[in-house]
């Protein structure tokens, strides 16, 4: 019964506009619920550009790089693809993507087999301090 009241508000939801079709996937992924930055739609669009048109020129396990953009691709989903401070960086990108497109360059980095630094990883006092100086 408590699904199909749940089934039941999601579909209203959709009709009224409150959430899309393709959104209702998050709502099974807990993992997607909390994000740190709000959402950028002008970030969103310049990021789905830059996966449509160019390549990834470097990376490293915090930052990717792409026409000269410098992402921070750690702290996925809650934190990543947000646009670093330092190379082409742009005050109208500050934000995240859409969760959407979150999902789509950590695909695009599974492929690439691009892992990014897990921060849940026990990590020795001597690589503690070669990353945080």
């Amino acid at each position: 019964m408590t699904y199909l009241i749940l089934i039941a508000v999601i579909l209203a939801m959709i009709s009224i506009g409150l959430i899309y079709r393709e959104d209702i996937i998050f709502l099974f992924k807990p993992d997607f619920w909390i994000m740190l930055d709000s959402y950028s739609s002008e970030w969103d669009k310049a990021l789905n550009i830059l996966l449509d048109d160019y390549e990834i020129e470097s990376h490293s396990e915090f930052h990717i790089t792409i026409h000269g953009y410098v992402i921070w691709i750690s702290n996925y989903p809650y934190g990543s693809y947000t646009l670093s401070k330092s190379g082409n960086y742009c005050k109208a990108y500050e934000g995240r993507p859409s969760r959407k497109t979150i999902l789509r360059v950590k695909t695009l980095l599974d492929e690439k087999n691009i892992k990014a630094f897990d921060n849940n990883k026990y990590i020795s006092k001597q690589e503690f301090k070669k990353w945080h100086i």
